[in-house]
């Protein structure tokens, strides 16, 4: 990339809209003028990827005085954990990492194979603190019981009015989990529910009731059951007359569902799809 060549403005472009970490890492580095627009970039949306470098985030945040307004700069944060050689073991978090992280204002918080201990009251603050200040977008992937159990909990403190996106994939739930979430998040419009356990009508038709606002739906049996027949046309039924917004509607591997669809007869508002959405991985 050369400065002479192109103006400012496209160069800018570039940076928000098509620079990976790495380049905009090399820019930060290298090119003074363009500095500050690729380190902003940057710190949109970190992506923690180790213990080690989630403790490098936290003592940056805890500086009495920054280069540059870091804090202000962040609106995501990605705490995306590498996977041990032993898959069944995760990677030890510092007790109250996440006091520096309480005052942070963001817009998207994504987990993956993330574990705290339960006594870890940095991260129910935080968590909290998120919540409360006006998250849209929480993801969480692969992540420990306990750190679901934390997050479900929160979730259900108060009524959530401005979280538009909740997507959970290979943590497993039952219907009384997912009935007790989304009691408490009125204005979803994207509900992703990937691999996490063979899900009914129960939980479907709390969903139908609650989030009126929906336009995405997925819900998708673990990789281990090839078929389910616990959601049914009740489902379907509840999503035409409560969800007036919804479009799509993904739901691997229901057998009910599957015979529904294949009746020329019946027809839905939005698109019903039993084929497995691509996978995360």
């Amino acid at each position: 990339m050369n400065q002479k060549s192109l103006p400012l403005d496209l160069i800018l472009i570039i940076i928000r809209h098509y620079a990976d970490q790495s380049t905009l890492y090399q820019l930060g580095l290298t090119c003074r003028s363009i500095s500050p627009h690729a380190f902003l970039q940057l710190w949109h949306m970190p992506y923690i990827t180790t213990a080690k470098s989630l403790d490098q985030l936290s003592t940056t945040l805890s500086l009495p005085s920054s280069h540059f307004p870091y804090k202000d700069w962040m609106t995501g944060l990605a705490l995306h954990m590498i996977e041990q050689e032993d898959e069944y073991t995760y990677q030890s978090i510092t007790p109250d990492i996440f006091d520096s992280l309480c005052n942070l204002k963001l817009e998207i918080l994504s987990l993956l194979r993330l574990h705290i201990p339960i006594k870890d009251l940095s991260f129910q603050q935080f968590l909290k603190a998120q919540l409360d200040q006006g998250l849209s977008e929480l993801h969480l992937y692969q992540c420990t019981p306990i750190t679901l159990a934390t997050v479900s909990t929160k979730i259900q403190q108060h009524s959530l009015v401005h979280l538009r996106t909740l997507c959970i994939h290979n943590c497993y739930l039952t219907d009384t989990q997912v009935e007790h979430m989304v009691r408490f998040c009125p204005n979803l419009q994207v509900l992703r529910l990937e691999e996490c356990g063979c899900l009914s009508d129960t939980s479907m038709l709390t969903i139908a009731q609650n989030c009126l606002q929906l336009n995405t739906l997925v819900v998708t049996l673990p990789r281990n059951i090839a078929q389910s027949n616990m959601i049914t046309v009740r489902t379907i039924e509840a999503l035409q007359t409560h969800c007036l917004f919804l479009k799509k509607f993904i739901c691997g591997g229901q057998i009910r569902i599957s015979e529904y669809i294949n009746n020329s007869n019946n027809s839905t508002n939005f698109s019903i799809i039993i084929s497995d959405p691509p996978s995360w991985d």
